[in-house]
């Protein structure tokens, strides 16, 4: 059984950013264990936005105006999504379990959306379509 473009997408992106949006291995001198950030349920809740956004489209890329209305909607900056990875991004196990729920809410939205494509759709009259008699 082959994975959806959704699910694909949602587990090689962790990967990507975990490599490229740390600056590498180790712990950056400038952010301290204790550096601020905004809270592991937004970083969540806002990446998944983003994500199910993006590849729900023609394009699978999210436009400008699509991604600032998600951050609004969050009220969270892209500057505070990058700090979350920055601060974060080299404790492996943490942003496992970050990444790891992610996944699972793209699953579930990604699951949702394939058993309503496979729902009957209503008529005009009120009656579901099928198949004729």
């Amino acid at each position: 059984m082959s994975s959806s473009p959704l699910l694909r997408a949602a587990r090689a992106l962790p990967l990507l950013l975990l490599i490229f949006g740390t600056g590498g291995c180790g712990e950056l001198p400038f952010l301290g264990a204790g550096a601020e950030t905004i809270d592991e349920e937004v970083f969540i809740a806002v990446y998944v936005d983003l994500r199910v956004e993006a590849l729900g489209g023609p394009t699978g890329e999210l436009s400008s105006v699509d991604r600032r209305r998600i951050l609004e909607e969050h009220q969270v900056t892209e500057e505070e999504l990058l700090r979350f990875v920055e601060v974060h991004g080299t404790d492996v196990h943490y942003m496992k379990r970050i990444w790891d729920e992610a996944h699972r809410r793209i699953r579930a939205v990604d699951e949702e959306l394939l058993e309503e494509a496979s729902r009957p759709k209503d008529t005009e009259d009120g009656e579901e379509e099928g198949p004729g008699p």
